[in-house]
């Protein structure tokens, strides 16, 4: 951690020291920016520098299984208690020109375990949007992202040092027909690589891209439809059923998109289609049906909101994407603004996932079930403009039909963010 601060704190210093902050916070500076893009008014140039520094306590690191005999698998790892730290040094911006905007967002992390030391690791992200705007009636943006962090152990089920490198760019397109009718369109181009050699199997390339067209009933409500096409492509291939296996996949969704205005403090977003999911190579772990998703948001009062969420949807672990599941479940969670400077949020989740890839279990088990409940409360406390306090506490029972899978894990963090 000395060598990177040697290294970045020199340089931000100086790069401080040739940036003009005006008096409006980074977050007033995002608004104003999204609200009136008026060049006379509101062009704007704000650049921050910030450090951080975050303390985990996280009862089952190696997220375990609860059961003894699948638990005995994992002998290696000596229990998964651990404490670690995690100090950063970052920057973020943004520029406003007339109707252009462009935000970035830059970060490094040193992360120090206490027990397992071989899990010590520099980490980070970038990433850069530009906004754009041309007239009334062509806007979108266009942006790319970078992000290295270590591998979730509950997914890849490897408990040595693994970093996800995840780079991807974006663009999005929408031209404005007339008063109620509009027209979009996007792209994203991503690949995931992992350091650990025995993961490295799951590196892959991913495209996606979606267009479609949306119809404004009055200013807050609108229907629309959407198709979307993707195409991830793994460049290993794998032992299946005792023969090599591509496990790249297409996916195709049309469906319809909703907002709806119910009350001046309720809203809904809404989302519900068809979904087909296929593997070139085989009709193994195909699928093909209806997903949605309805969230509902409420103001309760000028300090309370309350969002609910509903879905039916194809997803993937993110660090192995071949492992798909059908996942149903609710959510809700409660918002609470006591004050200016206090922000407290109460997340409670409960997902079922009905696997559907080509994990090698597959061959020899019942398809995979599990059940996910979770409970977080969250703390943000802002103390001065530049100085941020924030807190979580996050409780996850996992429970499975395969022993292997099932955990329980209790997560705490503290951290300050201090803004120069």
């Amino acid at each position: 951690m000395t060598l990177m601060f040697n290294r970045l704190v020199p340089a931000a210093l100086v790069a401080l020291s040739a940036m003009v902050s005006p008096r409006v916070s980074f977050a007033e500076a995002l608004a104003i920016g999204a609200e009136s893009p008026d060049p006379a008014v509101h062009d704007i140039r704000r650049y921050d520098i910030y450090v951080a520094d975050q303390e985990t306590s996280d009862s089952n690191l190696y997220r375990l299984p609860t059961s003894e005999i699948a638990a005995a698998n994992f002998s290696s790892a000596n229990g998964g208690q651990e404490h670690f730290n995690s100090a950063s040094l970052g920057s973020k911006g943004i520029w406003t020109s007339g109707l252009q905007q462009i935000i970035y967002h830059a970060r490094i992390d040193e992360n120090r375990f206490s027990r397992y030391t071989t899990l010590n690791s520099s980490t980070g992200l970038g990433d850069l949007t530009w906004n754009y705007q041309f007239g009334s009636h062509v806007s979108g943006q266009i942006g790319g992202y970078y992000k290295r962090s270590l591998a979730s152990f509950a997914e890849t089920r490897f408990l040595g040092h693994d970093l996800l490198a995840t780079t991807a760019g974006f663009g999005l397109g929408r031209y404005q027909l007339g008063p109620r009718w509009a027209v979009y369109g996007g792209f994203n181009n991503s690949t995931n690589k992992h350091s650990a050699a025995v993961i490295q199997y799951d590196n892959s390339h991913g495209k996606t891209v979606n267009a479609g067209v949306e119809y404004a009933t009055d200013v807050n409500n609108t229907i629309g439809w959407e198709y979307a096409y993707a195409d991830r492509r793994y460049s290993n291939l794998i032992l299946f059923n005792g023969t090599q296996f591509d496990r790249s996949f297409r996916e195709t969704i049309n469906q319809l998109v909703l907002k709806y205005a119910l009350s001046d403090k309720t809203s809904m977003q809404a989302h519900a289609g068809y979904l087909k999911h296929y593997y070139p190579a085989t009709s193994l772990g195909a699928f093909s049906g209806n997903i949605w998703r309805v969230s509902l948001h409420w103001l309760a009062t000028e300090k309370i909101q309350v969002v609910a969420d509903g879905w039916r949807e194809l997803r993937a672990t993110l660090f192995a994407q071949s492992d798909h599941f059908l996942a149903k479940g609710v959510s809700l969670t409660p918002v609470w603004n006591p004050s200016e400077k206090i922000k407290l949020s109460l997340a409670l989740a409960n997902d079922n996932q009905n696997f559907i890839g080509l994990d090698s279990s597959v061959l020899t088990f019942a398809a995979r079930t599990d059940k996910v409940r979770s409970q977080q409360l969250n703390l943000q406390y802002q103390a001065t403009t530049a100085l941020v306090l924030e807190a979580s506490y996050r409780d996850e029972q996992r429970r499975s039909n395969q022993a292997l899978f099932q955990f329980d894990d209790r997560l705490a963090k503290i951290g300050l963010t201090f803004t120069f």
